[in-house]
């Protein structure tokens, strides 16, 4: 019989990176929030007390709900962060065309430390790495939704602006790691927009330009 599972003071990030892992995700990086299930569901389990080396949520210490039929209001919901390819990188918490960095390294996805070395140089390969212009790329300061949990992957990166991905700079091993996710390295392509923009007209351009001609010849 499936049935749900009651969120209180119990359910945290430990239960919800198992359940992940139990589902075929790897184990981090997941978040999880109370939803509803109109009384379409039994309670099955009231809690879990996990302790996070468990391989399924079975595992864990758990307790039967007997007060209640059902869980109208306060049924978990899981997100499970998409497993990744090591190499790859994204932008987090902005828009389209900044945002916080995180890389993926052997399937986790994590962040990256903004150190004495981050500036405009590490910003621009990183552009470059996600398919846009590395001219105009900017190290941000600010942080972007900075207190979402993640793990620091990256730190020391230095680079001198022409590579093309971040995995390919310099890293200066004896860098002091991130204390926290205030620290997380963002960045910021201020010209992208504008040369999209430019692009556009441009092949507008060259459109009405062979439009010309071939009503010349007509």
């Amino acid at each position: 019989m499936w049935g749900t599972v009651c969120s209180n003071n119990n359910w945290n990030n430990i239960e919800t990176d198992i359940a992940c892992f139990q589902l075929g995700y790897y184990s981090y990086g997941h978040s999880s929030i109370r939803g509803t299930t109109s009384g379409l569901f039994p309670i099955i389990y009231s809690y879990f007390n996990c302790q996070g080396n468990e391989a399924t949520l079975l595992s864990c210490g758990s307790g039967l709900h007997s007060s209640i039929q059902y869980c109208t209001n306060n049924a978990i919901e899981l997100n499970c962060e998409a497993n990744c390819t090591s190499g790859d990188i994204r932008l987090v918490g902005g828009g389209y065309y900044y945002g916080r960095v995180e890389v993926c390294v052997e399937g986790i996805w994590g962040t990256v430390c903004r150190d004495s070395y981050w500036d405009n140089n590490e910003a621009s390969v990183v552009c470059r790495q996600l398919g846009f212009s590395p001219y105009g790329s900017i190290a941000v300061t600010s942080s972007w939704n900075s207190e979402e949990r993640g793990i620091t992957l990256l730190t020391g990166l230095n680079c001198n602006g022409t590579e093309k991905s971040i995995f390919d700079c310099l890293v200066d091993a004896n860098a002091p790691v991130c204390s926290s996710n205030w620290a997380d390295a963002n960045v910021l392509m201020v010209f992208q927009p504008i040369l999209i923009a430019l692009m556009v007209i441009l092949d507008w351009l060259v459109v009405a330009q062979n439009m010309k001609e071939e009503l010349k010849f007509a």
